[in-house]
């Protein structure tokens, strides 16, 4: 019940609402805070911004907090843009466990949002020497009442000559009379990827 209050306040961002429940936890409710509502707690600081907070949260525990609290504040540090807590979550994380590949993926989008290639380059390779792989996207539509999926790089869908020509007529026609412009920053994330460097 508690958990699902203190979540309601993250997602609300009402901060001060929420502290105000976890305070009085043991001495209102007979509740001695677990992980999950400290996690809770973390996320609500850092969705708010106030990533010191969360930080500090996460240090003072009574006991070693789990993954789930330090990716809300890598999260959070990718939202602010806030490389050096990013940095430092990471290593938290890493410490604690390598094979977090949505670690990996977070601290890349913030190394790439900052334009630090270098640092992109080196947490890829960090990534591969871990063997840490990507899934890659998967998306669905329901057409006529059938299900189709699809698969981010396949080639091999029955359909792919039909598609591409759609897809070709599209680009070329429909999307730009209806004032579509591309996004840029997914076009050079995708060339990355090719290349070998995913963001």
């Amino acid at each position: 019940m508690l958990t699902s209050i203190l979540s309601s306040c993250a997602h609300a961002n009402q901060i001060e609402e929420g502290l105000g429940y976890f305070e009085c936890m043991e001495t209102r409710y007979g509740f001695t805070p677990s992980n999950e509502h400290y996690n809770c707690m973390v996320d609500l600081f850092a969705s708010g911004g106030r990533l010191k907070e969360a930080e500090k949260l996460l240090k003072e525990m009574p006991f070693e907090p789990d993954i789930t609290g330090w990716m809300s504040l890598l999260a959070a540090c990718r939202r602010y843009g806030n490389i050096s807590h990013g940095r430092w979550c990471f290593d938290q994380i890493f410490r604690r466990d390598s094979s977090v590949s949505a670690a990996y993926i977070i601290m890349s989008n913030i190394f790439s949002d900052a334009n630090l290639l270098d640092d992109l380059k080196k947490i890829e390779e960090l990534r591969n020497k871990e063997g840490i792989l990507k899934k890659p996207g998967k998306a669905w539509i329901e057409v006529n009442n059938k299900m189709f999926g699809f698969v981010v790089g396949d080639k091999c869908h029955h359909d792919q000559v039909y598609m591409n020509e759609k897809i070709k007529r599209l680009k070329g026609l429909s999307m730009k009379y209806q004032g579509y412009l591309p996004h840029l920053d997914l076009f050079f994330e995708h060339a990355t990827q090719t290349a070998g460097i995913e963001t």
